[in-house]
């Protein structure tokens, strides 16, 4: 099945040079509403996702993967959250002096849910989603 993102993400890295070219940083990503068309109808998705990774600059060009062991998506129709862990790469292209457009793909590995405070073990429960952004770099 499918999924469409019918509203925005923010992310907001923070990181350290190591050198010219790599940095290393901490991410903090949330998402939604997404509305999941096939198989539940109406429902909103709410993600939010932390973890760290690293990044290249190459001026014009640059690629980011990120691990986060906190990726937690909401479902507001029944009240039920999917946990687990996530990848995230992303690359990007600059467009001005400050300015980058990117592609994110994110592969979800989702292994509970919680729902009216029991949590249950799930297996092989994975999502990918795909995100375009715009990004302002700013640098210290």
């Amino acid at each position: 099945y499918y999924d469409v993102a019918n509203d925005f993400h923010l992310c907001s890295k923070l990181g350290l040079n190591l050198g010219k070219r790599f940095f290393l940083g901490g991410d903090y990503y949330t998402a939604g509403p997404y509305n999941f068309h096939e198989p539940l109808n109406n429902t909103e998705w709410n993600t939010k996702m932390i973890g760290g990774g690293i990044g290249v600059d190459y001026n014009v060009i640059g690629f980011w993967i990120g691990y986060y062991p906190f990726d937690k998506n909401e479902d507001s129709l029944s009240g039920g959250i999917i946990k687990g862990s996530a990848i995230k790469g992303e690359f990007g292209l600059k467009i001005s002096k400050n300015i980058r457009a990117n592609l994110g793909l994110i592969f979800h590995n989702l292994n509970e849910i919680e729902y009216n405070g029991t949590t249950i073990p799930i297996e092989g429960y994975a999502a990918e989603s795909a995100n375009v952004s715009i990004s302002a770099p700013i640098d210290f």
